[in-house]
């Protein structure tokens, strides 16, 4: 046990003495010090201190939106920006050494010589590496959550949840550059085939969430299709009613108003089912980037857990404040307000949103956070295995 601690001791002295460290918890106390400058009065929000204004009769003190706010600029911007992008390239780039160095340098074989197991020294100089993360986010989750309080008086601990979402959001990433490591004794390598894998992960994400969209903004066409030849039936019953009872002068306006609607509902349905084939292919596409989603760790809907623990069951969502979609009230616009106002490519968009974050929240958090962790176990196994096989 003694011997545990002193390598996690030793450790976080080589994670303190390395310069990244103390830039990467600089600009993290940075950007908590802008970030509470931020704060909410009884004309609007203030910023700077105070030193600058911004009137606004929804965003006032005490109100459920600047909450909304204030902690979705923290989830959508600080978390996705900074933490999940800036603070992470930083942390790889210092932390990728540890393990290519700790081989290439003999200091594996004094370390061996002790009373040790090889695979509890993996686990130890693996978990140590994890360190330079978890304070850099603990120091900073820490800063936003006593900022959230003292600026609109709301201490939610779920803000705290960022700081193991985004430690377990590193680790998927440093596993890879581990194995590497561990296999080519080189960092160089390691940084570039981690961010390789990083940027192979984002592509993949990325292209789910085209598909997505996509496959939702057909779906909803299809079903627009199927309204209007409901709609149209209709109307030839109507018509068709009307004809029955018509006169003889009357007769033959009916007749050209039925043979337009069965024209329109012919047009309608073709245009409907090549519609579907173009859905069915695209499906197809989609259950195969799907299919691939759920071998690779899920980057993005670990970050998108906080996100969904702030936001909760709120009738107003962050997106919902930048695009301007809630009322005087403070909720969300209702279809029929968006249809009255004449905005209807605005009310599908809003849509398609809330049916893709319906589809997303569906996904259980258990089942994000273990299929992520089940890849990130299966990568370290592989690595410890070449770890305590090599000779040394």
């Amino acid at each position: 046990m003694n011997s545990i601690i002193a390598l996690l001791i030793d450790a976080y002295r080589e994670l303190n003495a390395r310069k990244l460290f103390w830039l990467t918890l600089a600009l993290s106390l940075l950007l908590v010090i802008a970030f509470g400058s931020i704060g909410f009065n009884e004309n609007g929000v203030s910023m700077l201190y105070g030193l600058y204004e911004v009137e606004s009769p929804y965003f006032v003190e005490g109100s459920p939106l600047s909450r909304i706010l204030y902690e979705g600029i923290f989830s959508y911007f600080m978390i996705t920006i900074w933490l999940a992008w800036g603070a992470t390239i930083l942390a790889l780039i210092s932390t990728t050494s540890i393990f290519p160095d700790f081989l290439a340098s003999g200091s594996v074989e004094l370390v061996l010589s002790k009373p040790i197991r090889r695979v509890t020294l993996f686990i130890v100089k693996y978990i140590g590496a994890l360190l330079f993360v978890l304070f850099q986010v603990t120091v900073f989750c820490v800063g936003v959550f006593i900022c959230i309080g003292l600026r609109i008086g709301t201490w939610d601990p779920t803000v705290l949840l960022g700081i193991p979402l985004i430690t377990l959001f590193y680790s998927y990433i440093y596993c890879v550059n581990v194995l590497v490591g561990v296999i080519s004794r080189s960092a160089l390598a390691a940084l570039l085939i981690c961010l390789l894998f990083w940027f192979l992960m984002f592509s993949v994400q990325q292209a789910s969430d085209l598909v997505t969209w996509a496959h939702t903004d057909w779906t909803m066409g299809t079903e627009s299709y199927q309204q209007l030849i409901d709609n149209k039936q209709k109307e030839i019953e109507q018509a068709e009613q009307r004809l029955a009872e018509a006169d003889d002068r009357s007769r033959e306006r009916y007749e050209h108003r039925l043979e337009s609607l069965n024209d329109q509902v012919s047009r309608y349905t073709r245009e409907s089912e090549e519609q579907e084939q173009r859905l069915e292919t695209l499906g197809a596409w989609k259950n195969g980037i799907d299919t691939t989603l759920w071998f690779l760790p899920k980057i993005a809907a670990t970050k998108g857990l906080l996100t969904r623990a702030l936001e909760g069951d709120s009738s107003v969502t962050f997106t919902d404040i930048l695009t301007g979609d809630f009322d005087s009230t403070g909720q969300q616009n209702s279809r029929a307000d968006s249809f009255s106002q004449g905005n209807s490519r605005a009310s599908n968009e809003r849509e398609k949103r809330l049916r893709i974050e319906a589809e997303e929240r569906s996904v259980s958090a258990w089942w994000i956070l273990g299929t992520s962790v089940a890849f990130e176990l299966v990568i370290l196994i592989f690595a410890a295995i070449v770890f305590i096989r090599r000779d040394y």
